[in-house]
């Protein structure tokens, strides 16, 4: 009886460990600081900045022709 459990609990070591480690990952790459999310955030932001320098180069080359 015993022997089944600890043969069991020995199959069972390895698929938990590598679940373990592809949940690691697999938050990290969308939640963690280099992630997803942030990357997403990011483009927004560099478009949203894009824009505004578009903006002010406008701006300025009209007062420029002046």
């Amino acid at each position: 009886m015993m022997r089944a459990v600890r043969r069991q609990i020995k199959a069972a070591v390895a698929p938990v460990v590598f679940l373990g480690l592809v949940g690691y990952f697999g938050w990290h790459a969308t939640q963690g600081d280099r992630g997803l999310q942030s990357y997403a955030l990011r483009q927004e932001q560099l478009k949203q900045v894009q824009a505004e320098v578009a903006r002010i180069t406008h701006e300025r080359e009209t007062w420029e022709r002046r």
